[in-house]
């Protein structure tokens, strides 16, 4: 099976937006649960929207299905665009070894946000809440 190479559009999106991507596909997961985040053309310019998306995983394609349940959401996110021929690719994105993984990107934008407006704490998973305790916890014992 010969692997397609990515189109230029998405290379440059992934060199030049990660931390960004991370967090709106961690963000998306936290919110809505698996899901890909879907890279589309802005007609008025030269840019691209992303939005993410939850798929009924029984009524798509298998092969669609089976990378949106097997990533690991903690390191891997899933992207889909159209490519120069038109076609529509579902790819599965690693963190890169030694490279900054969706879940600890939101982790400390998440924690900014938090110190900047502590209401937003209701909407966080508990996961986080219990990091925030354990933080505070060995804050008090300095």
């Amino acid at each position: 099976m010969k692997l397609k190479t990515l189109p230029t559009f998405i290379d440059d999106l992934l060199k030049n937006s990660w931390e960004q991507i991370c967090f709106l596909t961690y963000d998306g997961f936290t919110k809505n649960g698996r899901g890909t985040l879907a890279i589309i053309p802005d007609e008025e310019s030269e840019a691209y929207l992303a939005e993410y998306v939850v798929y009924d995983l029984e009524n798509i394609s298998e092969d669609w299905a089976y990378i949106v349940r097997e990533y690991n959401p903690e390191t891997e996110f899933v992207l889909q665009f159209t490519d120069e021929v038109q076609d529509l690719r579902t790819i599965r994105i690693k963190t890169p070894e030694n490279g900054q993984h969706p879940k600890r990107v939101w982790f400390f934008q998440a924690l900014a946000e938090t110190m900047d407006n502590p209401d937003t704490l209701v909407n966080r998973p508990q996961w986080f809440i219990d990091a925030l305790n354990d933080l505070e916890k060995a804050k008090i014992k300095e």
